[in-house]
């Protein structure tokens, strides 16, 4: 397929996700990237819990589907996090950690690129005030509360508030152009 292929390079897409010891939270992960419709082969690595599906059991799927070029696509909400620092360490974007893990780096020649988080996306702010309208019943006598992981990291914690921030300011925006 020519969109699977550009230029001699062949795309594949790595979706990373953080992975959990509870298979009912990794099943509804891989419900959810089985849907996924690109015309680029798509794989699912998890960073820890599942090492029968680690980034690395993900990135070799890639490969010997021929892909030489991996966007990964992290699943996370904030790109403000040791989580990040942790992937971009496993796919080789980051030579070393500022703390300590046993991390095992993926074994390749391909070239990886890495997006953000979902961060501030306004598909986010657009997907929290869907949930939002489908639930709420008086608006005029509610509250939206919107809460995340965090980071004891003072500066991604910074960055995350920012993100969270603009986030808010664009749901309370939606959600005025919704009552009227």
């Amino acid at each position: 397929s020519a969109l699977f292929e550009k230029g001699g390079e062949k795309i594949g897409v790595l979706v990373v996700a953080h992975g959990s010891d509870e298979d009912i939270w990794c099943e509804q992960v891989r419900k959810t990237v089985s849907n996924v419709s690109l015309p680029y082969p798509v794989e699912l690595g998890f960073l820890e819990f599942v090492p029968e599906q680690s980034i690395c059991n993900a990135v070799d799927r890639l490969e010997s589907q021929g892909v030489n070029e991996i966007i990964a696509v992290p699943l996370f909400i904030s790109s403000f996090s040791n989580h990040i620092q942790e992937i971009e360490y496993i796919l080789r974007l980051n030579d070393s950690l500022s703390f300590d893990e046993n991390l095992t780096q993926v074994d390749t020649t391909a070239n990886i690129t890495m997006t953000r988080a979902l961060d501030d996306h306004p598909l986010v702010a657009y997907s929290i005030v869907d949930q939002i309208a489908r639930l709420s019943e008086d608006p005029s006598n509610e509250t939206v509360v919107i809460l995340s992981h965090g980071t004891d990291d003072k500066e991604n914690l910074h960055s995350q508030v920012c993100c969270q921030r603009w986030l808010a300011e664009e749901i309370k925006t939606y959600l005025r152009y919704w009552a009227n």
